[in-house]
């Protein structure tokens, strides 16, 4: 008999007007992606083989997603880019997966407040790991839940 496959992560694909399709994926515990995918290719294996790169053990399917990832106020946020709206989608909790200094740079991006932008310099100092710039830039790059971990607000300096 086979085992239960543990790691399993639902995805749901969200067509928009400007930005082609959204992947969204999750599971009970939380939101772990968002992406986007372009509409002229095959999105359901788009959205598989970047999933596959962002989660190598789990296993993925196309569902609707529990109501934990905050499905409509993602889709609330997309069709109104507000302060109000990002506020609540900055509500749904996360879980992707990363290195744990991942994960220290993405929960400081969550700190950057709304219309601010800040330098990987100022994510290195904040975090006490002032010589890390390029990691903090790495790190930034490889952020799962784009748009709501907010990485599009880091620059250059």
């Amino acid at each position: 008999m086979n085992k239960p496959v543990a790691n399993k992560l639902s995805y749901q694909l969200i067509e928009h007007d400007s930005l082609d399709y959204v992947v969204i994926a999750g599971n009970q515990t939380g939101l772990s992606a968002l992406f986007f995918v372009d509409e002229n290719t095959d999105v359901f294996q788009q959205a598989e083989l970047v999933l596959g790169g962002f989660f190598p053990q789990q296993v993925f399917f196309s569902a609707n997603l529990p109501a934990v990832c905050g499905v409509s106020k993602i889709e609330k946020l997309l069709s109104d880019y507000t302060q109000e709206n990002f506020k609540q989608v900055q509500q749904i909790p996360k879980h992707p997966s990363g290195t744990p200094f991942q994960q220290l740079v993405w929960q400081q991006l969550d700190t950057i407040a709304w219309g601010k932008s800040v330098s990987y310099s100022d994510i290195a100092m904040a975090i006490h790991k002032p010589a890390a710039v390029r990691a903090v830039a790495n790190a930034v790059g490889q952020n799962r839940v784009s748009i709501i971990t907010p990485c599009h607000r880091v620059l250059r300096k």
